[in-house]
């Protein structure tokens, strides 16, 4: 134990002989376990409703990490990635542009129409502008391949 870096402590602890969970996936997991406990405990003591679903939605959304996590866990320092195998010509899928601009009015498109459903249609009809613009710019961008 003289020296130990976490890593090693944590490898040492993890070394048995069931299927081994990254440190980040149990801090997830846990994450996800005290949130439910909060939410239950806040929607008993505080009597409002708000607070109670944000609480767990906060241990909903913890936990797909966390399984996410456990189902494909990330490289550790010092194992070998797989190579990818050229395997000839890429088939024709969807294309992303490496560098794009239209992905920004996207985001205030939706956050304006998002907010437009609480404060009205003066700001909806501009969300909604704003995002059909944004989408119909990145798709002539992918189309351009650029």
């Amino acid at each position: 134990m003289n020296g130990d870096t976490s890593y090693e402590i944590a490898h040492r602890l993890g070394s048995g002989s069931g299927p081994r969970v990254s440190i980040e996936a149990t801090i997830f997991l846990v994450l996800a376990v005290y949130f439910v406990g909060a939410a239950i405990a806040y929607g008993i003591l505080a009597d409002e409703d708000a607070g109670t679903v944000m609480l767990a939605l906060t241990a909903v959304f913890s936990a797909v990490i966390g399984v996410l996590l456990v189902r494909h866990p990330p490289p550790r320092r010092g194992e070998r990635v797989p190579e990818l195998q050229d395997e000839g010509p890429a088939e024709e899928g969807m294309y992303l542009p490496q560098a794009s601009f239209w992905p920004l009015p996207v985001g205030w498109g939706l956050v304006l129409t998002v907010g437009g459903l609480a404060l009205g249609i003066w700001v909806l009809i501009p969300g909604l502008l704003l995002t059909i613009r944004g989408v119909i710019g990145f798709m002539a961008q992918s189309r351009l391949r650029t």
